[in-house]
């Protein structure tokens, strides 16, 4: 089977330990490569607009810089890439401000990890494309 153009990830989360979770799901995937990684909102910022990137994995919360920030400094840019949040909040009020600043979707860290790297391997297989996503489809748990 031969896969589209590989797809570059970046992933922004301050846990080292998820990031190698999030990694070791990501690296099983052909047609997946890491674009970046960032521990802090300000380093995400500044790595996502140094490097093409079609997929960017949010925290909400980071030090020097939270989701927020990130979200809305990429809010309106007509070439941001595909966002997903990652959170263990499931405020409903959460979810809206992070569709409001632009998060294509929403995956809770504790339950829909899986389910992200899912959605990636689909991405990749060519099954669905990142404009599928885009502004249409947020997940919010339970599925």
């Amino acid at each position: 089977m031969q896969f589209p153009a590989q797809i570059g990830v970046f992933i922004a989360e301050d846990s080292e330990l998820l990031q190698e979770r999030l990694l070791a799901g990501l690296r099983r995937i052909e047609g997946i490569f890491i674009a970046g990684q960032a521990l802090t909102g300000k380093s995400a910022i500044e790595g996502i607009r140094a490097t093409p990137v079609d997929v960017l994995l949010l925290d909400l919360n980071m030090p020097e810089g939270d989701g927020f920030e990130v979200l809305a400094a990429f809010a309106g840019d007509p070439v941001r890439p595909l966002i997903a949040v990652m959170t263990f909040d499931s405020n409903p009020l959460v979810h809206r401000k992070c569709r409001d600043l632009g998060a294509d979707l929403i995956f809770d860290k504790g339950d829909d990890l899986q389910l992200l790297v899912d959605v990636l391997q689909n991405l990749a297989a060519g099954r669905c494309t990142l404009a599928d996503f885009k502004k249409t489809i947020v997940h919010n748990h339970p599925v």
